[in-house]
């Protein structure tokens, strides 16, 4: 084997083990906002623990030692808390967070084939806190890591999907329906007040005697209960007209939250199925490699026998 194909078989397992942290971390802000909104989630806590016990075999069989240790000490803090001997706290999830943070960084820095000191990460420092923390010992604070600009940092929004239904939309919608609530408020107050100036000047008439006055009141008693029939029927057709509107903007969101976890789980098949076929390529050189070194070692000893035996005649 030459040096180029040392280098290209190199670069390809780096190319692959790229990819496959992209993954990790896509398994990480999906699952990290569950567990930290409910932090008796075991199974959201599972997947982020999942992810690091990917991320620590992963590294160590690419001798991406830095993420592969950093991984390692991340999954045994986790379980601890899945094993019931540890309680979580903010420490906990500030250490989670600024690991996620760093990651990136750290496999840049693999890509590049440089030390995660030039990066600016003490990744030693990461390891004791999480050490610390495992072992219930007093922790401080750690400082948080400004990653440089255009590398991967922060965890995802909490929201649904990154590039789905934004937090903007959903307040449009919240404004948009207490406006409604509102509304139809002030509609059922005039309606109410309406209906009881009615009924009292219903009571004055009933008092009158029979004269042409009093004809002249319940005509218009009767075209202010029709006035108050129809303001009865606007009501009730603004507000189904308003709950329409509401829920053909609910349909709206839900089917372009479907439609993102198609995108997502498409995404995801294609990307695992490109994975496999590369593992199987990979697979299939490394055997190759090995059977054309086991049968150079068995040239080499047969040689090697022959000369021994032509020396010993």
């Amino acid at each position: 084997m030459n040096m180029d194909s040392d280098d290209a078989f190199a670069d390809e397992i780096v190319e692959i083990f790229v990819e496959e942290v992209g993954e990790v971390l896509e398994q990480i802000d999906r699952h990290y906002p569950v567990w930290y909104g409910d932090g008796r989630n075991v199974a959201a806590l599972k997947e982020v623990r999942r992810a690091f016990h990917t991320l620590k075999g992963s590294g160590r069989m690419v001798q991406a030692n830095e993420i592969g240790e950093l991984a390692w000490a991340v999954e045994n803090l986790l379980n601890r808390l899945l094993d019931g001997t540890l309680r979580i706290n903010d420490h906990i999830y500030e250490l989670i967070e600024e690991v996620r943070k760093v990651i990136p960084v750290l496999l840049e820095a693999f890509a590049k084939r440089q030390a995660a000191a030039l990066a600016g990460i003490n990744t030693g420092r990461l390891i004791e806190q999480a050490d610390a923390l495992r072992e219930g010992r007093e922790v401080t604070s750690i400082q948080t890591y400004q990653a440089p600009e255009g590398v991967e940092s922060p965890l995802v929004s909490k929201a649904v999907l990154g590039g789905g239904v934004q937090d903007d939309e959903l307040e449009q919608l919240q404004e948009q329906l207490a406006g409604i609530r509102q509304s139809l408020d002030e509609h059922k107050r005039s309606w109410v007040n309406l209906g009881g100036q009615v009924d009292a000047l219903r009571n004055q008439l009933n008092a009158l005697p029979e004269t042409m006055g009093a004809d002249d009141i319940r005509r218009q008693l009767e075209m202010a209960d029709r006035e108050i029939k129809e303001l009865k029927y606007f009501v009730k057709a603004t507000s189904s007209e308003m709950v329409n509107t509401v829920n053909e903007a609910q349909q709206r969101l839900t089917a372009r939250v479907d439609q993102e976890l198609r995108i997502v789980a498409d995404v995801s098949g294609q990307i695992k199925a490109d994975m496999t076929a590369e593992f199987t390529v990979l697979r299939a050189e490394l055997n190759n490699r090995i059977k054309a070194w086991s049968l150079g070692s068995a040239i080499a000893c047969s040689v090697l026998l022959l000369l021994a035996a032509a020396f010993l005649l």
